[in-house]
């Protein structure tokens, strides 16, 4: 029983990759690195450089009730990130305003709606990044 988690790279794509087990059964979920996040860490590198654009993941997912929404963005702004239906209807508003630079989390209690795929959308700046996350009760 527990949370695992790596990182595999195949032809040039880096694909994170986590496992939850629990009670006989094994969950796993990844997903693809965009280039853009991806950080050089060789020593020819003048230092770590932030993303040039903001990330978003949500952990567990599919969730139960609660879910861990963590985004990183790589300079000071304004930041809104709201959760949708696939009706397009806000169901959370998580946070709206200025944030300092930096890795973020935020935990969504979606105890009082219906199972389903919902849209976590992250707007910073002039850009933003859309997460589909699934609620399973």
């Amino acid at each position: 029983m527990g949370d695992y988690s790596t990182v595999a790279a195949h032809d040039n794509v880096v694909r994170p990759i986590w496992a939850r087990m629990d009670n006989r059964r094994v969950s796993v979920w990844t997903a693809l690195a965009e280039p853009d996040l991806l950080v050089d860490l060789s020593e020819e590198s003048d230092g770590v450089q932030p993303p040039a654009f903001a990330h978003i993941s949500a952990y567990p997912n599919p969730f139960n009730a609660i879910t861990s929404i963590q985004y990183l963005i790589p300079s000071a702004g304004v930041v809104s990130l709201g959760v949708f239906d696939l009706t397009g209807k806000m169901v959370a508003l998580l946070s709206s305003g200025p944030e300092e630079a930096g890795t973020h989390r935020v935990l969504w209690d979606a105890g009082d709606l219906a199972s389903g795929e919902y849209l976590v959308r992250l707007e910073y700046g002039k850009r933003s990044r859309t997460l589909r996350i699934v609620l399973l009760k």
